[in-house]
């Protein structure tokens, strides 16, 4: 019986090595590329989407009448190119295993209220509407606000994609057990059996859409879940799909629930 020869078992275990570095190295080249993207969209799409929203407030005075509206769908059109931005960094981060929130004690509450307000803006940018069902008073949880804000809208501008137009996007809040449930459901006409929760996998013209985008929402939104301690799952149907975020929640306060 022929026996191993041990140097190039030591050949095959350098070439391993050698392969695993290169491919770190590829990630880390990747990340920064990603990063140097990201800067250099942000900083232009952040000084419009903020003129915008002054002229919204009122904070630069009264926006004519006629101009409200294109002011709206472009705030929203805003919105979502900021949310694309953030695709491509939250991807690579979740990739390389690089995502690790900085968490704060948050009422979810109040937190999903505010968030909802540029959300529900890139929803009605496509004639679609936005409806907030809160079912606790108050609910605490240690999250990056900001990173969790990217998870939801991810979760809703995949289920626009989904939906037809005059369509209702919801989102809910509440509680099970010790965790915090956001869920966001579409009226669209339910997932394939190949729907898969990793990036790039394209459904939308097997259901006879065609939206562009890069398949990245859902994947990114159970990165974000996992990296606060929880997951994300679905459920679907004909009638439309829900897309469940769980989180560990913290004592109410006060009680209230």
């Amino acid at each position: 019986m022929a026996m191993p020869i041990a140097g190039h078992q030591d050949v095959a275990v350098e070439q391993d090595e050698e392969n695993s570095a290169g491919q770190a190295a590829k990630s880390e080249e990747y990340l920064k590329f990603v990063n140097l993207i990201s800067h250099e969209l942000g900083g232009p799409t952040a000084v419009l989407g903020g003129y915008l929203s002054m002229w919204l407030d009122g904070t630069l005075g009264e926006l004519p009448r006629e101009f409200r509206k294109s002011a709206e769908i472009s705030y929203g059109k805003v919105v979502q190119l900021k949310n694309l931005i953030n695709q491509m960094l939250l991807a690579a981060r979740i990739h390389d295993q690089a995502l690790v929130p900085n968490r704060i004690e948050v009422d979810l509450v109040t937190w999903l209220r505010e968030a909802a307000r540029d959300i529900a803006f890139a929803v009605s940018s496509t004639g679609q509407a936005l409806q907030l069902d809160v079912v606790p008073r108050s609910l605490l949880a240690e999250i990056e606000p900001e990173l969790l804000r990217s998870a939801v809208f991810n979760l809703v501008d995949n289920a626009q994609k989904f939906s037809p137009p005059g369509a209702a996007i919801r989102i809910r809040l509440g509680r099970a057990d010790e965790h915090a449930e956001i869920e966001v459901v579409d009226e669209g006409l339910g997932l394939p059996e190949e729907f898969s929760l990793e990036p790039f996998a394209r459904h939308d013209r097997q259901l006879g859409f065609d939206w562009p985008g890069v398949g990245l929402g859902v994947f990114i939104a159970r990165g974000v879940a996992q990296a606060h301690g929880g997951d994300l799952d679905y459920r679907t149907s004909t009638s439309g799909t829900t897309m469940r975020m769980r989180l560990p929640a913290l004592g109410e306060p006060n009680g209230h629930g």
